[in-house]
């Protein structure tokens, strides 16, 4: 089965999709869709052990998770992104960016899961009422958020990581590794004020080197 959902049906009401089990499963959506209004009340997601799932939203996904609320993936041993990513311009379909409402992102038995976005968003997609983050057994994983993602996580309560690779948090800017070699500008730092509210625990992630580059405007040196 080459994907679940192509551009022969559309589901404008459908709130919720679970798929276990379906192993020999690609792909959930295809890049071309059939309507424009096609899964746009989309609330909950949850895909459990699908072996051979690589990515989870598709590109054409991207003008479509503003009503997102939940998503679960799970034993997917394949899936090496969950959030494709293509920039406006160079998406056959226009749409208008709207903030998912994404809370509760659980990623669980990754093992090949490198990013959770392909690439950083800047901008065109955006989580601002993400809450609670979790991360367990995904070796590979690299980061969790892009640095654009990461400075709308104004509502984020608890990010809990185990058993991951990953060695930032917050993965760096291209700037920073391309042309910087001292301290990264203000404009390119997460603001530790957004932060302020935020549970952190992470354990058994041996390679990490830093949780978040932060700019922090609340204290000051002693």
């Amino acid at each position: 089965m080459t994907s679940l959902f192509n551009d022969k049906v559309a589901f404008p009401s459908l709130h919720t999709v679970e798929i276990k089990g379906l192993v020999e499963l690609k792909m959930i959506w295809q890049y071309k869709l059939s309507t424009a209004d096609s899964f746009s009340k989309l609330e909950k997601v949850i895909v459990h052990n699908c072996k051979n799932l690589v990515k989870v939203f598709s590109s054409s996904m991207q003008g479509k998770l503003h009503n997102l609320k939940r998503l679960q993936i799970s034993h997917c041993e394949m899936v090496e992104e969950v959030f494709e990513i293509q920039m406006p311009n160079i998406i056959e379909q226009t749409y208008n960016i709207m903030p998912s409402q994404l809370i509760h992102l659980s990623l669980v038995s990754l093992s090949k899961l490198k990013h959770v976005w392909s690439k950083d968003p800047q901008g065109t997609l955006t989580f601002p009422h993400l809450k609670e983050v979790t991360a367990t057994l995904c070796p590979s994983l690299e980061s969790i958020f892009p640095p654009s993602i990461a400075r709308e996580l104004f509502k984020l309560g608890k990010l809990d990581i185990q058993y991951c690779g990953i060695q930032e948090i917050v993965a760096k800017h291209q700037v920073l590794e391309e042309e910087l070699e001292t301290e990264p500008p203000p404009e390119l730092l997460i603001n530790a004020d957004s932060f302020s509210e935020l549970e952190v625990k992470v354990s058994h992630c041996d390679n990490l080197i830093r949780i978040f580059h932060l700019i922090c405007t609340k204290f000051s040196a002693i």
